[in-house]
């Protein structure tokens, strides 16, 4: 997919901004284009002095989707953009840098831990405070609770009966900033069971985008529903007054007869 895809696309949304751009003919392009150009290297170079990018794509979706985020609020500014194609178009942007981001800044980790044992994952603490069983009527479960800074997640191992089939249940908790995910493992013995952790920097961004997408095309539909109808009023008008011209001819020839 990174492979592929990735680069089909970069070069395509690189346009974004730049076709939002051109609408009148004539007018110099680079003046329109040096305010999201400033931001997208002002931005590109503090990322690389804050954090070293662990992939070049990585490093090239976001600095994409610096551009495309910059391009569209200066088109929209400069009354290029009306509010539901600016919308879409950050939509773009955000998801863009969600992709990247959690692509690029996932940290994972796995431990064997005991009862009361920390498992570090990114900047977060997790303690394994217990490990229960259960029974329901369709499943048989293991339960793990781990807790941490923002509260505590309950991953779980579930058999289900007619199946015999194990499934597991990650926690997930979020931010708005990040992921967070546990799954509780094998049990290892001596009281002990494998905790996996992943934190996923901007994975809510992905949703975040693509609910601005549809925000955008919900918005140009009903702009363009508000106006279909005043345009049809219009012409109606021009029609009535059309026939009301002709037919006044026939009265007029009979007065100059």
């Amino acid at each position: 997919f990174e492979a592929t895809f990735v680069p089909l696309m970069l070069p395509l949304l690189c346009l974004i901004p730049i076709g939002s751009m051109l609408r009148a003919k004539g007018e110099p392009l680079l003046p329109l284009l040096m305010v999201p150009l400033t931001a997208t290297l002002a931005s590109g170079t503090l990322l690389l002095y804050l954090y070293c990018p662990s992939t070049f794509l990585s490093f090239c979706g976001i600095s994409v989707g610096l551009w495309v985020l910059s391009g569209t609020l200066t088109a929209f500014l400069k009354k290029r953009f009306s509010l539901g194609p600016m919308l879409a178009h950050l939509g773009v942007g955000v998801s863009l840098l969600g992709v990247s981001v959690a692509g690029g800044y996932r940290q994972d980790a796995a431990q064997t831990l005991g009862i009361y044992e920390t498992l570090t994952v990114g900047k977060t603490q997790l303690t394994l405070q217990t490990v229960t069983w259960g029974r329901t009527p369709v499943y048989d479960f293991e339960r793990a609770t781990l807790s941490y800074s923002g509260g505590s997640l309950t991953p779980e191992k579930r058999l289900y009966k007619p199946q015999n089939a194990l499934v597991a249940e990650t926690a997930i908790t979020t931010n708005g900033l990040r992921d967070l995910y546990v799954s509780l493992g094998a049990y290892q013995g001596n009281n002990q069971w494998v905790i996996h952790g992943s934190t996923i920097p901007l994975a809510p961004w992905i949703w975040l985008g693509g609910a601005l997408m549809v925000a955008g095309a919900c918005v140009s539909f009903l702009n363009r529903s508000a106006r279909v109808p005043n345009h049809e009023a219009l012409e109606g008008g021009d029609v009535a007054h059309q026939t009301k011209s002709k037919g006044s001819h026939p009265g007029h020839e009979g007065a100059l007869g």
